[in-house]
C-alpha cells in the first residue's frame, strides 16, 4: 500500500512550472512584463500555460498564481508557509522607513503585530461609542453640505477623504481634523502622491525592480515618492512624540497609547519605536486613500445605475425608515444593500494584483513541487471575475451575492481584501465606514451624474485603481431632520 501511495503521489507531482522562454532579452529576461498591462499579460499567459506559470525578470524568477483555486491552495490552505516577503525587496528599499512596518514584518513578529492591531482596531471601533458618534457627526455634516449645494453638481472625493482620514486617525491617535484644517489635507495629498508615484500595476511588476525605475525615471516620480514618504515619516514621529510626552498608563485611548503601554512592559522586542513608526505610516496611507476611492466609486455606480439605487432606497425605507440613520445592526437584514457593497469591492477590484509573498518552506501548488524561497504574485482580479463562482462576473450586478431565495450568499472566491494570513487588517474599519456613510447618503438623497458625466470613467493606473474625477447631483428625497 505504501508503494502504491508513493507512485500515486509521484504521478500527481508535475516536474516543472511552465512559462514563456521568449521573447527574452539578455540580462532583462521576459521583457513584455515591463511594458504590457499586467492583467492582460497574465490572462494571456494563463490561457497558454495554465493556472500557475512563471517567468524570469532580471535576476529573479516570479511564480504567478492566476486563479482562485491556485491562490486558495497556496495562500489559504498553506497560509503559514506564505507569509514571508523577499529578502531583497527593492519595491520599497529606497525608503527604510517602511521596512519595519506591518506589511514587511515576518515570522513571529508579524503574528504578534497582526494580533495586536486587530485587537486594538476592534477596541477603538466596535467597542468605542465615540467612534460611532464621530461617524454620525460626519454623516450629518455631509448631508448639510449636500443640502447647501441645492442639487448642483458636486465632486465628493475630498469630503470622503476627510471622513476616511478622521476614522483612521481616531483609531491611531485620537485625532479629529476639522474640514478647514490643512493637516488632514496634507495627509490626503501625500497619500495620493505616494500611490500615484509608485510604479503602476500596469507599468511594471508592482515595482519589484524599483532600482530600474529609480534609475530611468529618477526625475519627478522618484522625487514625489521620496517627498511623500518623508512627510509620513515626519508626521508619524510627531504623533509618537506627542503621545510619549502625554502618556498616562491609566488613559489608553488609541493604538499609539496601547503600543507604548505594551513596549513599556518589555513583553516582546517587536514593540519598538521603529516598528511603531512603520506601522503608522502604512496604516495611514492604506487606511485613507483606499477607503476614499471605494466610497467615490460606490457613489459613481449608484448614480450610473438608478435601478440599483432605487432598490437600495426601497429596502432602506422599509427596514430603517426616515427617522434615523442606518446602523450596523440594520446591516444583517439589509440584504440587497449589503450585496451592493460586496459588489462594489468585487467589481472595482481596488488592488487587483497582490504584493509579492515568499514561501518559507517547500510547498505543493496545483501539483507542482516548489522549493522554499520563491517569489509569488497572486492575480486576485481573476478571483473576482471567475464565472465558476459568479453569475455575472463581467457585469456590475449585486445579484452576484444573492441566491434564488433572496438570501445573501458567501462566495468563496470573493477576496477583495486578500486571502490567508496576509489579509488586509483594516478590512473591518473600511467596511464599517463605507457602509454607514454611503447608506446614509442614499437614504436621504437621490444621486445622478451631471449631464457631462454620462460616460464610462477611465481609471488611472497607479499602485491601486483610482477613478477619474466626476460630479454628481444630489436631490433630497426625505425631509431634513
Amino acid at each position: 500500500m505504501r508503494t502504491l501511495s508513493h507512485h500515486v503521489k509521484k504521478a500527481r507531482t508535475r516536474v516543472s512550472i511552465p512559462g514563456p522562454t521568449s521573447p527574452n532579452f539578455p540580462l532583462v529576461g521576459y521583457y513584455p512584463v515591463l511594458f504590457k498591462p499586467l492583467l492582460q499579460l497574465f490572462n494571456e499567459l494563463g490561457a497558454k500555460y495554465g493556472e500557475v506559470f512563471k517567468f524570469r525578470l532580471f535576476n529573479s524568477e516570479y511564480i504567478i498564481l492566476n486563479s482562485f483555486d491556485a491562490i486558495n491552495e497556496a495562500y489559504s490552505q498553506q497560509s503559514e508557509k506564505f507569509s514571508h516577503r523577499p529578502t531583497k525587496f527593492t519595491f520599497l528599499k529606497f525608503a527604510h522607513k517602511f521596512l519595519k512596518g506591518y506589511s514587511f514584518t515576518v515570522g513571529s513578529d508579524f503574528k504578534i503585530q497582526k494580533r495586536f492591531f486587530m485587537q486594538k482596531l476592534r477596541a477603538f471601533t466596535l467597542k468605542d461609542p465615540q467612534f460611532f458618534t464621530t461617524i454620525g457627526n460626519n454623516c450629518n455634516f455631509l448631508l448639510l453640505y449636500l443640502d447647501s449645494k441645492s442639487a448642483k453638481p458636486v465632486d465628493l472625493r475630498e469630503l470622503f477623504a476627510w471622513i476616511a482620514i478622521n476614522s483612521i486617525s481616531h483609531v491611531l491617535c485620537s485625532k479629529y481634523f476639522e474640514l478647514n484644517d490643512d493637516r488632514w489635507k496634507q495627509l490626503y495629498q501625500n497619500a495620493n502622491l505616494f500611490f500615484a508615484s509608485m510604479p503602476g500595476i500596469d507599468q511594471s511588476i508592482i515595482g519589484v525592480q524599483f532600482r530600474l525605475f529609480k534609475a530611468i525615471f529618477r526625475s519627478k516620480s522618484y522625487r514625489d515618492l521620496i517627498k511623500s514618504s518623508d512627510f509620513f515619516y515626519k508626521t508619524a514621529n510627531e504623533w509618537v512624540n506627542e503621545k510619549l510626552c502625554n502618556y498616562n498608563s491609566s488613559e489608553i485611548n488609541d493604538y499609539i497609547d496601547s503600543f507604548i503601554h505594551e513596549s513599556l512592559k518589555d513583553s516582546h522586542k517587536t514593540f519598538n519605536r521603529e516598528q511603531l513608526i512603520g506601522n503608522l505610516i502604512q496604516f495611514i496611507i492604506a487606511g485613507s486613500d483606499t477607503t476614499t476611492n471605494t466610497m467615490y466609486f460606490a457613489c459613481y455606480m449608484l448614480a450610473k445605475h438608478p435601478n440599483i439605487q432605487a432598490a437600495m432606497q426601497k429596502e432602506i425605507d422599509e427596514v430603517v425608515g426616515n427617522e434615523r440613520f442606518p446602523t450596523l445592526e440594520d446591516r444583517r437584514v439589509l440584504i440587497y444593500t449589503e450585496a451592493f457593497f460586496r459588489e462594489i469591492d468585487r467589481y472595482y477590484a481596488l488592488a487587483p494584483i497582490s504584493i509579492i509573498r515568499v514561501n518559507s518552506d517547500e510547498v505543493m501548488v496545483q501539483g507542482f513541487k516548489i522549493p522554499k524561497g520563491c517569489n509569488f504574485i497572486a492575480n486576485t482580479n481573476n478571483c473576482l471575475r471567475d464565472s465558476k463562482y459568479f453569475k455575472n462576473p463581467f457585469e456590475f450586478d449585486p445579484d452576484n451575492f444573492i441566491n434564488s431565495n433572496g438570501e445573501l450568499i458567501n462566495v468563496q472566491s470573493f477576496v477583495p481584501f486578500g486571502i490567508g494570513i496576509r489579509r488586509c487588517p483594516g478590512e473591518m474599519l473600511a467596511k464599517i465606514e463605507i457602509y454607514l456613510i454611503i447608506s446614509t447618503i442614499i437614504q436621504n438623497f437621490s444621486l445622478s451624474l451631471s449631464t457631462d458625466e454620462n460616460k464610462e470613467k477611465e481609471e488611472l493606473k497607479g499602485l491601486i485603481k483610482v477613478l477619474r474625477p466626476y460630479k454628481v447631483i444630489a436631490k433630497r428625497r426625505i425631509k431634513q431632520r
